[in-house]
């Protein structure tokens, strides 16, 4: 669980490390949870440095990967992400 991923620094390297980490858990099938206060593109923009955000499109994909809980955890829903195949757990 990686939490209050808003939150985080913008910076090149930044930015790398946390879409090699979310690129190799996705390619292994593994759950990884994020929270953040903003929606998936808001937190992808705030992650990624000024300088390239045109990449801030790419991480939100990651981001969004499988799955999303909107709506807060008092009325979360699940979302399946359309051209994700596994199931909400793994």
């Amino acid at each position: 669980m990686l939490d209050d991923i808003d939150k985080l620094k913008p910076t090149p390297y930044v930015y790398e490390m946390f879409y090699v980490l979310i690129e190799d858990r996705w390619a292994r099938g593994k759950v990884t949870v994020f929270t953040a206060q903003l929606d998936v593109s808001g937190a992808a923009r705030v992650l990624t440095p000024e300088s390239n955000l045109l990449a801030a499109d790419p991480l939100a994909s990651r981001l969004a990967g499988g799955h999303a809980l909107k709506g807060g955890w008092g009325g979360a829903v699940r979302v399946k992400h359309p051209t994700h195949s596994r199931g909400w757990w793994r």
